[in-house]
């Protein structure tokens, strides 16, 4: 390659970026993954399942999936797409495709809510440990756990029984 069109290649990335941005080329790259993503989650569903699945079913699966995978709550929208606004699909296969594409759409959107949640920073919280000693320093005496007695069976020896407590 020559000089100026190097040159030429590197000025048009340049007005591209300043016209589109980089949130649009981010934003860009989380959808091309999040459908990735889904496709592959329909892979595994359609070949761990011994159905057959039609392809209205598959389409409605997958827009499901990729709903809440997004970060939608995975409510079937009330307009299914515009391939099963023909009134055809309502006369000669008695509406049965688009139902099958709602079908597919919860079932999809269910399966996603099964995955982990991505969207959100999760803090980090250190686990509470106990110390091996029973009190805030060494010093101090170990507390004594006491025998649990029902006071219906509590009788002068079984109290004669118990350990004194240390006094403060």
């Amino acid at each position: 390659m020559s000089a100026a069109k190097n040159v030429a290649i590197f000025v048009t990335l340049t007005v591209l970026m300043s016209v589109t941005g980089c949130a649009s080329l981010s934003d860009g790259h989380y959808e091309r993954t999040q459908k990735f993503r889904t496709m592959k989650a329909w892979y595994h569903y359609s070949w761990s399942s011994e159905d057959k699945f039609s392809c209205h079913y598959r389409d409605g699966w997958k827009a499901g999936y990729y709903d809440v995978l997004t970060g939608n709550c995975g409510k079937a929208p009330l307009v299914p797409p515009q391939k099963y606004w023909c009134p055809s699909q309502i006369t000669n296969h008695c509406d049965l495709n688009r139902y099958e594409w709602y079908i597919g759409f919860h079932d999809g959107a269910n399966c996603a809510r099964m995955t982990p949640d991505t969207h959100y920073i999760k803090t980090w919280m250190p686990e509470y440990c106990e110390s091996e000693t029973y009190g805030s320093s060494i010093s101090e005496t170990p507390l004594i756990p006491l025998p649990s007695i029902p006071s219906s069976e509590m009788t002068e020896e079984s109290a004669a029984a118990l350990p004194e407590l240390p006094s403060p």
